[in-house]
């Protein structure tokens, strides 16, 4: 390990209780960066997600040398606004790469890192497939909402009619939803077509016919969404998965 990175470790966690308890939890990835965004610490499941099979060739990296760079970008700037601010993220709906290394959504949640002198030193945090970390979510009305968005995403569904089955304002609604998922419903569910656009693209389906079954107005509208949620144009992400 990095000289630096090991003096690092032993001042935020001198017994080794990071490894303990991540290291054997399926399904959630695990991951220390300290302030300059080096990575100090991992999981085995983390590590499988970017490829890498042995810890050593992790630590000291950034997100700019195992990402692409679009979303090494997005994870970065929520590095550094934990650090900077001291406050915990929770429940962020973001792409990460997903068992085969495409990109896919998952939820994050980012704590600052403090040495024993309580400053704010680094970022730690974990990565869980969307719909795993659903489960774990205390707000079953808002859990339901979700699900509808996904199963309606292509047909469209109003924030009035989810409001109403989760027996709530559409204004109280909105509010819930966004603190479980730090974004509106519509955000939300212009993310999940985003993601399902991502599936249909890897399935060979026609780009003009992708935009119409993931539920955009049409394929100018729909190239501009994905470039905006993704970094690259639906062509582009089509070309990068049939390169792998």
């Amino acid at each position: 390990m990095n000289p630096s990175c090991k003096q690092f470790v032993e001042q935020i966690d001198a017994e080794g209780h990071f490894h303990l308890l991540f290291a054997h939890l399926p399904g959630i990835c695990f991951f220390v960066k300290a302030s300059d965004g080096r990575f100090v610490l991992a999981n085995a499941s983390f590590m499988r997600r970017v490829g890498i099979e042995d810890e050593r060739d992790l630590i000291g990296k950034t997100d700019a040398e195992i990402f692409p760079a679009d979303l090494a970008e997005v994870f970065r700037k929520g590095d550094r606004e934990v650090i900077e601010s001291g406050r915990p993220m929770r429940n962020e709906v973001e792409m990460f790469l997903n068992a085969v290394g495409l990109p896919e959504w998952h939820i994050t949640n980012k704590l600052p890192v403090r040495d024993r002198a309580g400053r704010v030193v680094g970022v730690m945090g974990t990565v869980q497939r969307h719909a795993g970390a659903l489960l774990a979510i205390d707000q079953p009305a808002i859990v339901r909402a979700a699900d509808l968005i996904r199963e309606h995403c292509g047909d469209g569904v109003s924030v009035a009619e989810l409001a109403r089955r989760a027996g709530l304002s559409p204004r109280h609604f909105s509010r819930r939803f966004r603190e479980v998922f730090s974004v509106s419903p519509q955000e939300y569910l212009v993310k999940t077509r985003i993601q399902r656009a991502c599936q249909a693209l890897q399935d060979g389906v026609p780009i003009g016919e992708v935009a119409t079954a993931c539920g955009f107005y049409d394929q100018s509208n729909f190239g501009r969404q994905f470039k905006k949620h993704t970094g690259i144009t639906p062509r582009q992400y089509r070309l990068r998965y049939l390169a792998r």
